[in-house]
């Protein structure tokens, strides 16, 4: 055999061995680089995003508020993240735009439910919802009782599945956020996860939140999102009262 041909298989060879031998991963996050908003509800967010997500991707919230007030995404755009707001308060909208100026986002001022159409919101800052259940339980509620409920609006609205459609969010994203205060069935209930995959979620759930106890209708409706959720490949990797983590079972295995 020639010398040539011989130095041409070895390469073959090594390029065969490389391939098998070399984890098939992208870059991990440098959490270093990353400031978690200072109201954020997740003081272990970070350790799961170096865990499972790559040093940049595209993220989409649904319930974005203001871009920054309690968010898990706003230190992911702040490193570079494309990201893809959706608040249906038009207030909140232009705060969530102009927080994220700088940042590769886009921010969509419409509502996100099972059906398209008019939906219609009570607004009230950082609770605002579409839920007639939840808007009772917080005017009950210590830490949320003295919210002003004194404006509701009418705004567009369209399915989970259309919006990633119509703006082309690619199969398998990373990040999918929702928290619309007790409207997540209605985001998530028709939306077709064996088709989207996203990496991982987050989602307020509160079914084991002490203060909904007495609120069957809202825990029943979160606990049904739950097992919607780990029925479709999701194992969850973190919960407390407010919010849980859910990982695809192939991002999980991969890492």
């Amino acid at each position: 055999m020639s010398k040539g041909k011989t130095l041409w298989k070895l390469l073959r060879l090594w390029r065969w061995l490389k391939k098998r031998l070399t984890p098939n991963r992208t870059i991990r996050m440098d959490i270093s680089a990353l400031r978690l908003s200072p109201t954020c509800q997740l003081p272990l967010l970070l350790h799961f995003y170096e865990k499972y997500l790559p040093r940049l991707g595209t993220f989409v919230e649904i319930g974005a508020y203001d871009g920054e007030s309690f968010s898990n995404s706003s230190c992911l755009a702040d490193a570079g993240w494309t990201g893809n707001y959706v608040e249906p308060v038009p207030e909140y909208a232009r705060k969530c735009e102009a927080r994220h100026a700088r940042n590769r986002v886009k921010v969509f001022n419409l509502a996100i439910s099972d059906t398209d159409g008019m939906l219609d919101l009570n607004v009230g800052e950082a609770f605002t919802t579409a839920s007639s259940d939840a808007l009772s339980a917080y005017r009950g509620i210590e830490w949320s009782k003295a919210t002003a409920f004194d404006q509701k609006i009418s705004v567009r609205a369209m399915t989970l599945d259309k919006f990633l459609l119509m703006n082309a969010i690619a199969i398998g994203f990373d990040l999918l956020i929702v928290d619309v205060e007790g409207f997540e069935e209605k985001v998530l209930g028709t939306f077709d996860l064996g088709y989207w995959r996203p990496k991982m979620l987050i989602v307020e759930l509160n079914d084991y939140h002490a203060d909904f106890v007495a609120q069957a209708t809202i825990q029943m409706s979160a606990r049904r999102v739950r097992e919607k959720l780990l029925a479709a490949s999701y194992m969850q990797v973190y919960a407390d009262a407010i919010n849980t983590i859910f990982v695809h079972d192939s991002t999980r295995l991969n890492w």
